[in-house]
């Protein structure tokens, strides 16, 4: 059926109006019947949103499409484990118009129909046609029904407006800062005509976003936020004028090779000059890096000649032309800038291919080879600008990290900053307010060498009671010392997190402040989560009060364990590959007192009930598996750290860091053990603060989780038909019956309002605990520090919706929302770079023991079956003893099921994707054969 047939068009052209309401229709009407009959979640699916009325429409998943609108929808892809997701962004309503896109043609819109399954969403296109697509790659949303005008009038105002649009990167664009604007902003600047009261239209947002569209390397947007932010980063002019030069001089030297085979004489300017003298000079630089390493796949291995320390030497220096393509190089292959940008992709494959070196190189490869961003990483390593060991994950232009060139924000924070170093003029808001905790031991259990130590815990038995004990837990407390419109907040917020890496970490604030003024120690401030709970696990009375901690006690995880009787290092498996690393253990053991000792017992029940209490509202452990990874020098003296890109002289390192891969395997009996006393401890401060925003008003980031359609069984039923079993039988549960059941619990999302959390198993949820390493915590402590004090001087109960006034506190409730939209993206970024940089470590270790023989691997491993993609020729397994992802190669006519149990053969390593394939040996233990399992 046309679209026309759906949709009433609308009377005139109209550039103001902020959205389209178009009447509604019979085909609306008919629409919203099959809506409700057939396409939206039940109440069930639904009951976490009984406090976002805006969004109560057909639920979305990001789960990966079998038949994606793009082709590259593999690359635009966050991994299965999903962190927080926000609200709106799960949500689509049938008649919402959303931009699609599909490799090499211009973007189209298309009205939204329903979701077809747990992967795919139905679109009806303008030119009349059926899609279907992944809601991640819907980068443009606009509420409300199509009026077919709506493109027609986008494409007026652009015709009307061309000169402006055409030539919006040269008005917009700084020399040599990067700009950020969202749409909206763009388009006032653009079509507003300096009318501070005007507002683009629907129609005008479509005309805008066309433009930039035509010039996506000027106009950066992260496809995997596009949708909720709408923000562009406009490159500056310096960085555009060197790619856009280099990419002449390819072409210019491209022609120049076919006129000369041809015999044709031509003059050309200096591109081809430029081009070919940096091939020459790369043909060398890999011909004696080759001497030094062989090639790999995307990567170099490790030294040819052992060497007990790593050296460098260095080769030949690099021109000014030659920066400038490997700059042009380093977009494509390191900051991935040339995503859909076929014509930059293919200059630079074809400098790749003109060096002659990389026809035949994958010795150690798997995957057929191919010209592409990956063999661009390796020439980058060959020629000594990028070193063996760099992890790519960092230069994602995201994380706004130093290691990017767009983060020169960061570097104006970081010097504004340390400005303030001398006199931080710090002053405390609650000073009137604070409790002196005086004697009472604080309990900071942490990992070894640990500097921002966030939290601690102090127990006291209830007088005239065996059973109830209150449990504080004690947090760092900055947030009353600087405001939101500090530098030190404007830092933080741009770095959103404290990014901790294997080789290096990035603190969200610099350690001259946590660790001189806010880490945890004796007279240091803190907020205090206080909970009054007995060993049935209620929980009896609440309280959050600032304060000043005097006695401060020190351990280690496994120092609280061993105190309680427990041997938790019997758990840990190691690989090492390198040399030896330092015990961070190895230091005196803690000799605590009687009464100190009682207290980490009284600490053990309380956490002991508290889970019991969780595990019963549908909480489950699935942290099975903790893997961590240690990277040193090779002398073994500290972390590897950071080394940027040699851009001047070509850089060659003698040497490969010692890399230790360990797992922590706990049985999934659902019990805890001492070591997890923090933890539920932590969890409960963030239930308790929660529950105390929620019972005022307070916006705050509320954690939870939401079901989705199409997932089989609801969380109860699974629960109740398949890990029940388990558990009674005292059996425990393998990590693909861990992976099926956490896929039934649904998604994690953000919101502003309070939600369950069906993975914790509370009825509400928000980070508290680590205001020195999260932005969102120190969020939450300034609202309810604001909170604090109106009733220290009131007297009364905060109450957010009676305030009359929006600025009662720090962040109002649309603030709060528009937080949610900027941070949250930001958060996954980061939590997708914490995992694939622990992948790409491990990945490191394992290829150097499986080509290079520097460790031993066993000759088969086990491998639980936990994803099977329809058609695929792999499926995706769990190596059960390590924690580790392992791509199984998939037999035909051999019956598969979720939850098998196989022995494999390792065949691959492969770093450039941070992937083990192996091959089945033969089926261990098949799954229970359950149609829902």
């Amino acid at each position: 059926m046309p679209l026309d047939t759906c949709c009433r068009i609308g009377p005139r052209l109209n550039t103001t109006a902020p959205a389209y309401h178009a009447p509604e229709s019979e085909i609306r009407k008919e629409l919203r019947k099959w809506q409700l009959q057939h396409g939206g979640p039940n109440a069930d699916e639904l009951r976490a949103f009984q406090n976002h009325p805006a969004y109560r429409g057909t639920t979305n998943t990001l789960s990966r499409s079998n038949q994606p609108v793009s082709d590259e929808s593999l690359q635009e892809h966050f991994e299965e484990d999903e962190e927080d997701l926000n609200t709106v962004e799960l949500f689509l309503n049938p008649g919402d118009v959303a931009e699609l896109r599909a490799h090499g043609r211009e973007p189209f819109l298309a009205v939204y129909i329903q979701q077809i399954d747990a992967g795919r969403l139905q679109f009806y296109t303008v030119n009349g046609k059926w899609c279907h697509s992944p809601i991640t790659l819907v980068h443009f949303v606009i509420p409300g029904f199509i009026d077919p005008a709506l493109s027609e009038e986008a494409e007026v105002i652009y015709r009307e407006n061309a000169g402006i649009l055409d030539n919006a990167y040269s008005s917009l664009a700084d020399k040599s800062r990067t700009r950020m604007m969202t749409l909206t902003k763009i388009a006032k600047a653009l079509l507003g005509r300096n009318e501070s009261s005007w507002e683009p239209s629907s129609a005008a947002r479509l005309a805008v976003r066309k433009a930039l569209l035509h010039n996506e390397f000027r106009f950066r947007s992260d496809y995997r936020s596009q949708r909720l932010t709408q923000v562009f980063a406009i490159r500056p002019k310096t960085e555009v004028q060197i790619i856009e030069n280099v990419q002449e001089w390819v072409r210019q030297y491209l022609e120049f090779e076919a006129d000369r085979v041809s015999g044709k004489k031509i003059d050309y300017e200096n591109g081809p000059l430029y081009v070919s003298q940096f091939i020459e000079k790369a043909r060398r630089l890999i011909a004696h890096s080759r001497g030094l390493r062989e090639p790999m796949d995307g990567y170099i291995g490790p030294s040819k000649s052992p060497s007990t320390e790593m050296s460098v030497t260095w080769g030949e220096t690099f021109s000014i032309t030659d920066k400038q393509i490997i700059a042009f190089l380093q977009a494509w292959s390191l900051f991935q800038q040339f995503r859909k940008m076929d014509s930059m992709a293919a200059s630079c494959a074809a400098i790749v291919q003109a060096t002659g070196c990389y026809e035949e190189y994958t010795k150690y490869g798997y995957w057929p080879e191919k010209m592409d961003s990956h063999t661009g990483m390796l020439l980058l390593q060959e020629i000594g600008v990028v070193t063996p060991h760099d992890n790519s994950t960092i230069y994602d232009e995201s994380l706004m990290l130093p290691t990017v060139r767009s983060s020169r924000n960061l570097e104006l924070l970081n010097t504004k900053a340390e400005l303030t170093r001398t006199q931080p003029d710090f002053r405390d808001s609650m000073a009137t307010l604070r409790r002196d905790w005086g004697p009472l031991p604080v309990y900071c259990i942490d990992s070894p060498g640990a500097k921002e130590i966030d939290d601690g815990l102090s127990v006291e038995k209830v007088e005239g009671t065996d059973t109830e004990y209150w449990l504080h837990v004690h947090i760092a407390n900055p947030t009353a010392f600087f405001g939101k419109a500090h530098v030190l907040s404007g830092l933080a917020a741009h770095m959103t997190e404290s990014v901790y890496l294997p080789e290096m970490s990035y603190p969200m604030l610099p350690s001259w402040v946590s660790q001189n003024y806010f880490s945890l120690d004796r007279d240091r401030p803190v907020l205090t989560f206080s909970t009054r709970v007995s060993l049935d696990g209620n929980v009896l009375e609440t309280k959050i009060q600032s304060g000043i901690i005097r006695e401060v006690v020190n351990l280690t995880q496994v120092e609280v364990a061993e105190m309680l009787g427990e041997n938790p290092r019997s758990l840990v498996t190691r690989f090492l590959v390198g040399g030896e690393v330092p015990d961070a253990e190895n230091r005196p053991s803690n000799q605590l007192p009687d009464d100190q000792v009682q207290d980490l017992r009284d600490l053990y029940a309380v956490a002991r009930a508290l889970w019991a209490r969780r595990k019963a509202g549908g909480g489950l452990r699935m942290d099975n598996q903790n893997k961590e990874i240690r990277v040193f020098t090779q002398s073994g003296k500290g972390p590897l750290g950071w080394s940027p890109p040699s851009m001047d002289t070509a850089r060659f390192i003698h040497g490969d860091p010692i890399i230790e891969f360990s797992t922590t395997r706990r049985e999934q009996k659902q019990d805890i053990t001492a070591v997890n006393i923090t933890e539920e401890a932590m969890l409960l401060a963030c239930n308790t603060a929660a529950a105390w925003c929620a019972e005022r008003g307070i916006p705050v980031m509320f954690r939870g989780t939401v079901g989705m359609p199409g997932a089989g069984m609801t969380p109860s039923e699974f629960k109740e038909k398949i890990v029940k079993p388990y558990l009674d039988r005292g059996e425990s549960l393998n990590p693909a019956l861990v992976h099926q059941y956490s896929a039934a619990l649904g998604r994690s999302i953000t919101h502003f309002s309070p939600i369950p959390h069906e993975v914790i198993g509370v009825d509400c949820y928000t980070k508290v605990t680590s205001p020195l390493r999260r932005f969102t915590d120190m969020i939450a402590h300034w609202q309810i520090e604001a909170a604090l004090r109106h009733e220290a001087q009131t007297g009364e109960k905060f109450n957010y919706s009676s305030m009359p006034n929006p600025s009662s506190l720090p962040f109002s409730k649309r603030q709060m929302q528009d937080s949610i939209i900027a941070l949250g993206p930001k958060e996954k970024v980061i939590a997708y770079t914490k995992r694939k940089a622990v992948n790409f470590w491990a990945a490191h270790a394992f290829a150097r023991a499986f080509y290079f023989k520097e460790a031993e691997l066993p000759e088969t491993i086990n491998v639980y079956t936990v994803n099977l993609k329809e058609g695929a020729d792999i499926w995706d397994g769990i190596w059960n003893d390590m924690g580790i992802r392992i791509l199984v190669r998939r037999e035909p006519d051999v019956k598969l099921r979720i939850g098998d149990l196989w022995e494999v053969k390792i065949v691959h390593v492969g770093i450039t994707n941070s992937e083990i394939v192996a091959e089945a040996v033969r089926l261990v233990e098949a799954a229970p054969e359950m149609d829902q399992f």
